[in-house]
């Protein structure tokens, strides 16, 4: 008896857990790859953290990570987690997002932003 009792609760506390995807928002992931010349490193990653620390303030901000690659340091790769597509909509009309992604842009050779829904 108390094991059946374990396990109802168990699965019940799983099932809790679990989002119902039909109704649900969809959580947002973007995964962005840059290419940076060596003179514009230091000012590309100074702009990116300001802008990390800012969007990690955010609500609907789950998550905000950026990575260096340790064989080649022109490369990096920025991996943003939003709640859902309306949080990405309000972080991208913020004043940092709006002053911060155009110098992205300038300083970045090249950038590849790949959107995830799940």
């Amino acid at each position: 008896m108390k094991t059946r009792i374990f396990l109802f609760l168990t699965l019940g506390a799983f099932l809790a857990g679990c989002r119902n995807s039909a109704t649900a928002p969809k959580r947002v992931r973007l995964n962005v790859e840059m290419s940076v010349s060596a003179g514009n490193r230091a000012a590309l990653l100074e702009n990116l953290l300001l802008l990390a620390e800012a969007s990690r303030a955010e609500p609907g901000c789950i998550g905000y990570e950026i990575y260096e690659n340790s064989r080649d340091s022109s490369r990096i790769l920025i991996f943003e987690t939003w709640r859902d597509a309306a949080s990405l909509e309000a972080h991208q009309q913020t004043e940092h997002f709006r002053l911060r992604a155009p110098r992205n842009r300038e300083l970045s050779e090249t950038s590849v932003l790949s959107r995830f829904e799940f």
